[in-house]
């Protein structure tokens, strides 16, 4: 593995193109502390081009890197409907050359998904789970292990969304148990916020990782915005516990991506790649209210950083 520098982390428009143009002249290398996260592409099987050229800019631009990350997380709300296979089998060949150039990419499941339809198209998520009849993994990277739940509460051949989310008893238990078990820095991710899933003790997320030793914080997708703060602990100790809301990649919302790089001082950074907004739906240019670019030019070069030593 080389050295990392911060001055390595591919930040930016004009590296990014500079690293479009080296990876043109041969096959590129992958970073192991690079990791793309997305969220909330709202594909439908159907109609939603918008969303799906979102999407698929999002692939584009990553493969343009040199070096490529070697994973991607994505956050949920896959679907652009209620989880039917079509909608997955319009997005699976943008997810698949990111596998095909090396990405390994892990799922999560959100509110507009369907395990069923899901796993049809991606039957290969299902052997990685931890949870029978859930979608949970864990992600192991150098520095730091992602914990990826399945926050849906919707189940198979439910066309109602239910926009809320929840951890099923045994995936709490499981999670309670997994917790306890932590010797490396970990982060724990899901579709929904922190503060709706709850543990088989009645507490929220949001009031027992900051407890937890390992744990250096949350990432959610959901709310389709970029938003970072620190969990406060009550206790008298005075360190704190990220968390992070991520950018829609499509639909309405912040619309982006995010890069995560980890550093030599024990840290991940995350830049946030934001080049439009819209809500609750885009318009054409002559109607573009101006405070949709106000919204995009105060998230230019966003960075929320983890706290992992």
């Amino acid at each position: 593995m080389g050295r990392m520098t911060r001055r390595s982390f591919i930040f930016g428009s004009a590296a990014v193109a500079a690293a479009g143009a080296v990876s043109g002249a041969g096959r590129p290398t992958h970073d192991d502390n690079l990791i793309l996260l997305i969220a909330d592409c709202h594909v439908p099987a159907q109609g939603g081009d918008f969303a799906y050229r979102r999407l698929e800019q999002c692939v584009e631009r990553t493969l343009a890197l040199n070096p490529l990350p070697r994973r991607a997380l994505m956050f949920g709300d896959i679907a652009g409907t209620v989880g039917p296979r079509a909608d997955y089998e319009r997005s699976a060949p943008l997810f698949r050359r990111l596998e095909k150039a090396g990405i390994e990419v892990s799922y999560m499941m959100g509110n507009h998904d369907r395990r069923a339809g899901f796993l049809e198209v991606h039957p290969e998520c299902a052997a990685k789970t931890k949870v029978l009849g859930r979608l949970v993994q864990v992600v192991e990277t150098p520095l730091c292990d992602f914990i990826l739940l399945d926050s849906l509460i919707g189940e198979d051949g439910d066309n109602k969304i239910v926009v809320r989310g929840a951890l099923d008893h045994a995936q709490a238990e499981w999670l309670a148990a997994e917790l306890a078990n932590r010797t490396r820095p970990t982060i724990v991710c899901a579709h929904h916020v922190c503060e709706e899933l709850k543990l088989n003790n009645g507490k929220s997320l949001s009031a027992t990782l900051p407890y937890m030793p390992h744990v250096r914080g949350y990432i959610n997708g959901h709310i389709h915005r970029w938003y970072s703060e620190w969990k406060r602990r009550f206790d008298g100790d005075p360190r704190f516990m990220r968390m992070l809301s991520l950018p829609a990649t499509g639909n309405w919302g912040d619309l982006g991506y995010c890069l995560m790089r980890f550093t030599e001082q024990k840290t991940a950074e995350v830049r946030l790649f934001q080049d439009d907004y819209c809500y609750p739906r885009p318009v054409p240019a002559e109607k573009r209210p101006r405070s949709w670019d106000m919204l995009v030019s105060d998230n230019r070069g966003c960075i929320c950083t983890f706290d992992l030593g």
